[in-house]
């Protein structure tokens, strides 16, 4: 660090480390912070559970490991990077990683755990997908799954975060050629994925504030708050596969419903521009009752000055 401080400090870019692995690693080899500017690692919700409710009980404590990094790196703007759902290697391994055989003789997933569920297999195997990918990228609840995230990480006063890839099926959007293993993973050729709406639900509040959110059960819904500029967005968010009545207290004034669940999100997902034009149903009142159907998302926008 003090080398490349030496040689690139003249030209006013931050200089920054930490750990391309997870919080686990970088608290146990903690950097040189005296010589930094800002300090990074990643996130990912698995190591030994997989399942849904497994994922969802991570999402308070991505905010924790900012609050413990903080106090070995005081002052120092804490960067997040990256955010996935599947791990992107093992930070453990003794050797070289073998490399996922692809095939597309393989089998579909039972209906029962796809996309909401997860097959754990052999990376190694041919037909399987690779260890890294998570059929749920392309899920409702990758979507209610990233909403969440960005709040607590947010909340926690992080510098920034960086979600995901671009394209692919570890990104935002499937590439014009496709899924590699259509049978496993059955995305639409040049589609978005539901998570797009969230990253593109958040940028709209680009420059603005996350709020706090108080929920009964964060495990079943939770919520992400903007506001910039005197506007007010909350996405409600269903972590569970099952439907979900949900009361929204302390409103003022008329708002915006609108929805992304299972009867519509083939359509978001093939023409997001549209599907983004949509407004809302107009409600009025200081509460709203909504019923989320599985891993449904709600987007409630308060009009300026209301909320």
């Amino acid at each position: 660090m003090r080398l490349a401080k030496e040689r690139l400090g003249g030209l006013g870019v931050p200089i920054g480390a930490g750990s391309n692995a997870y919080f686990t690693e970088f608290n146990r080899e903690r950097p040189p912070v005296a010589e930094l500017d800002c300090v990074s690692y990643s996130l990912k919700p698995q190591v030994d559970a997989f399942d849904d409710a497994s994922l969802a009980e991570t999402l308070y404590a991505q905010g924790l490991t900012v609050e413990s990094a903080r106090r070995f790196c005081p002052g120092l703007p804490l960067c997040v990077s990256p955010v996935t759902l599947a791990p992107r290697f093992n930070p453990n391994a003794t050797g070289p990683e073998l490399e996922p055989l692809v095939s597309k003789t393989a089998n579909p997933p039972s209906q029962s755990t796809y996309p909401a569920g997860m097959q754990r297999q052999d990376s190694a195997s041919p037909g399987a997908l690779p260890s890294q990918v998570d059929v749920r990228q392309m899920s409702l609840f990758g979507a209610g799954w990233t909403a969440i995230s960005v709040k607590y990480l947010a909340l926690s006063g992080l510098a920034s975060a960086t979600y995901y890839e671009t394209s692919g099926w570890r990104g935002v959007m499937e590439r014009a050629t496709g899924s590699p293993l259509p049978d496993l993973f059955q995305s639409i050729s040049g589609a978005v994925f539901p998570l797009y709406h969230v990253l593109a639900d958040v940028g709209e509040f680009a420059g603005g504030w996350v709020l706090p959110l108080g929920t009964s059960d964060a495990l079943r819904v939770d919520g992400l708050a903007l506001e910039h500029g005197g506007r007010r967005r909350l996405l409600v968010v269903n972590l569970t596969g099952e439907k979900e009545k949900v009361r929204i207290d302390g409103l003022q004034g008329p708002a915006r419903v609108k929805q992304l669940d299972e009867e519509n999100v083939a359509g978001a997902m093939r023409e997001p521009e549209a599907f983004r034009e949509e407004l809302g149903a107009v409600v009025e009142g200081e509460a709203i009752a909504l019923e989320l159907l599985p891993y449904a998302m709600a987007r409630i926008d308060m009009e300026e000055g209301n909320g």
